[in-house]
C-alpha cells in the first residue's frame, strides 16, 4: 500500500503541474489528498483486508466532501476538473489493481493478511516485458507505424512482436505463480500487453495536445512517473476485473 500511495502521489502531482498553467502549492495539495481519499474507499473497504465496518466508509466520505466543499469554495471549476480527472485516471485504477491481491485465486493459507502480492508482481512483470518486448522487435521488424501523430515510435511490427512474446511468458508465469490454467494464462498476458499499448498511447495523447515531451523529470532516462506507470492505469484495473471474472467462473 505504501508503494501504490507514493506511486499515487507522484503521478497526481504531476498530472496537476501539466493539466494547470500556475500550480500553487495548495492545489498540489488538494490533489494529492483528495486522491488519497479516493483511493482508499475504492480499495480499503474492500474484502476484509481492512475491515472497519461503517465507520471508515462514513469517515471517507465525510473528508471527501469536505475536501470538495474546499475546493469549490475558493477554486474555479477547472481545478474541480482537473481533480476528479486525476481520480478517474489515477486514484480508482491504482485501487483497483491493488485489489487484485485479494483475490483468491488459489487457497491463502494466511488469515489474518489474506493478500497474495504474486497477483500484482506477476502483472508488473508482464507490462515491463511487454514494452521491452515492444521495442525490441520493433527496432528490429518496425515499418508500418501504429499511431503516428500520437506516438511515432510505436510500430505494428513491434505490437504484434509484444503480443505473442508477452502472451509465451504469461503461459509460463500464470501457471507457475497463481495457479491458472494455460488458457487462462494466455489470457491474462493478452489482456495485460492489449491494455498497456493503450495506456501509452492515453498518456502520449495527452502530451501531445500539452506540447510536452515528458510528463516530468523525476525519473533520469524516463521522464516523469506518469510517464513509467501510464501502462500499469490501464493494464491493472483490465487485469483486475480478468482475474475477477477468472475466480468467479472458476
Amino acid at each position: 500500500m505504501a508503494f501504490f500511495l507514493f506511486v499515487l502521489v507522484a503521478c497526481s502531482l504531476e498530472l496537476t503541474n501539466i493539466l494547470k498553467d500556475e500550480t500553487g502549492l495548495r492545489m498540489k495539495i488538494l490533489s494529492a489528498i483528495s486522491s488519497i481519499t479516493v483511493f482508499s474507499f475504492a480499495f480499503i473497504n474492500q474484502n476484509s483486508v481492512i475491515n472497519a465496518g461503517y465507520f471508515n466508509q462514513i469517515f471517507i466520505l465525510v473528508a471527501l466532501l469536505f475536501i470538495l466543499f474546499v475546493g469549490l469554495s475558493s477554486k474555479q471549476l477547472a481545478d474541480l476538473k482537473i481533480i476528479i480527472f486525476s481520480w478517474i485516471y489515477l486514484a480508482i485504477p491504482l485501487a483497483l489493481f491493488m485489489r487484485n491481491g485479494q483475490l483468491e485465486i488459489f487457497e491463502i493459507k494466511e488469515e489474518i493478511f489474506p493478500y497474495d502480492g504474486w497477483n500484482i508482481l506477476i502483472v508488473f512483470v508482464m507490462i515491463w516485458a511487454s514494452d521491452t518486448f515492444a521495442y525490441l522487435t520493433g527496432r528490429a521488424f518496425g515499418k508500418n507505424k501504429l499511431a503516428p501523430t500520437i506516438s511515432p515510435k510505436k510500430t505494428i511490427e513491434g505490437l504484434m512482436g509484444s503480443v505473442v512474446l508477452t502472451m509465451i511468458l504469461a503461459y509460463f508465469l500464470g501457471q507457475y505463480t497463481i495457479g491458472l490454467g494455460p488458457l487462462a494464462s494466455i489470457g491474462l498476458g493478452l489482456v495485460v500487453v492489449s491494455f498497456s499499448t493503450l495506456g501509452d498511447l492515453f498518456e502520449s495523447k495527452i502530451k501531445r495536445i500539452l506540447n510536452i515531451k515528458d510528463s516530468g523529470t523525476s525519473l533520469p532516462g524516463h521522464g516523469g512517473f506518469l510517464d513509467r506507470f501510464d501502462s500499469v492505469l490501464f493494464a491493472g484495473p483490465a487485469s483486475y476485473a480478468y482475474l475477477s471474472l477468472f475466480t468467479l467462473w472458476c
